[in-house]
């Protein structure tokens, strides 16, 4: 057996167990909560976290694992054994798939500490794999562009939002690292910084690279933190004005890559 056939193997046995996880995390659940109920724990929490989104943006995750089933199927076959993207790819995407069963058993747990440490493992893993991509160049077939590069821009916009949750959850969490921060700002001022900045990186990311599928899953996600928080709130008001900021940018790079044929 050859390397290509083992890392097409490996991903296989990778993706099923990543999602047989993430089922039985729901389907329990683990730890007494689903993901949905866990997003209102910490929102309804006392010291609540204020931009985490509505628990029916979390069905995004449907959408993830069915893509990353069609890619790890598309990569299996014998035709895509020595496919330049997917040896691109290589091992990476297995490690995001460890990565993500670890955060799913501590983040379930409610363990803030510790669920921090692969979120951040698997963000990183994610931009790893996804710097390998070349998400706008020409001269991609669109079954390539479904299975190896759809996948992994919507995932990693999902992520980016999830490390910023993770990492929120952490530092309310921690008494005297929360205290740090309120001597610096307030929590709604802390919580307009955090969607400007993540509104700025979805900009970077969707006209550096021109994809347009990435700030898709902000638009998403911003929109349920407005749903989620009082529409006439600061907050609210904020996440929507983010939202159609990437909508917008959106659909500039889409305009642009037909200009440019490589849509």
């Amino acid at each position: 057996m050859d390397k290509d056939n083992l890392r097409q193997i490996i991903n296989i046995i990778a993706t099923a167990a990543m999602i047989f996880v993430n089922y039985l995390a729901n389907a329990l659940p683990l730890g007494g909560r689903n993901t949905g109920e866990l997003a209102s724990l910490y929102y309804n929490d006392p010291i609540k976290v204020s931009i985490i989104p509505s628990g029916y943006a979390f069905a995004i995750w449907g959408v993830i694992y069915l893509l990353l089933a069609f890619f790890v199927v598309y990569q299996a076959l014998p035709s895509q054994k020595g496919n330049e993207i997917s040896r691109k790819i290589g091992w990476w995407y297995s490690v995001t798939c460890l990565f993500n069963i670890m955060w799913i058993f501590f983040w379930h747990l409610l363990d803030h500490v510790y669920s921090i440490i692969p979120m951040l493992f698997l963000l990183l893993s994610l931009i790893m794999l996804y710097q390998k991509l070349e998400i706008g160049k020409a001269g991609v077939s669109l079954v390539d562009r479904l299975a190896y590069k759809a996948p992994f821009s919507i995932y990693l916009g999902w992520i980016t939002v999830a490390t910023v949750v993770n990492v929120s959850v952490f530092i309310v969490k921690i008494p005297s690292l929360h205290q740090f921060f309120l001597s610096i700002a307030s929590t709604g001022v802390w919580s307009i910084l955090v969607l400007v900045v993540a509104t700025l990186i979805g900009s970077a990311t969707a006209f550096i690279k021109k994809d347009y599928l990435y700030p898709l899953v902000l638009v998403w996600a911003l929109f349920a933190i407005a749903t989620r928080n009082d529409f006439s709130s600061v907050i609210g008001v904020t996440s929507l004005i983010c939202a159609l900021l990437m909508l917008i940018d959106s659909i500039v790079v889409v305009i642009l890559r037909v200009q440019n044929k490589t849509i």
